[in-house]
């Protein structure tokens, strides 16, 4: 198994995102509290809009202006969802680049050590 000390570590996080606005910011609330009870590392969130038609555009950009650990990237078109991924990946940077879907119903529970 790959075991590496992550102390101090930045962590890219990247969320793909397709007419999200009703559960965007809870997606966003839900990782920032997780994440953030993470003492041991730093992270970064990389929403990836893929050409919504809907306010998620404007929802990320709000976010990115409040939170200087949001980068968000904007399609002008909806281009699919590997290439939104692969976008959040090449603006990804750190020790590792985690992808996680707009699912603001999973709990998301830190592993403990």
């Amino acid at each position: 198994m790959f075991e590496r000390d992550l102390h101090g570590a930045l962590v890219s996080v990247v969320i793909p995102c397709f007419n999200e606005e009703a559960v965007i910011q809870a997606t966003y609330c839900r990782l920032v509290e997780v994440l953030g009870s993470l003492l041991e590392i730093e992270f970064k969130l990389i929403l990836v809009d893929d050409g919504s038609s809907d306010r998620t555009p404007a929802i990320l950009r709000n976010l990115q202006s409040a939170d200087s650990r949001v980068k968000v990237v904007l399609f002008s078109r909806n281009f699919g969802h590997q290439i939104a991924v692969t976008a959040g990946i090449e603006h990804a940077s750190g020790e590792a680049v985690v992808l996680t879907p707009v699912l603001p119903h999973v709990i998301l529970l830190p592993v403990a050590s």
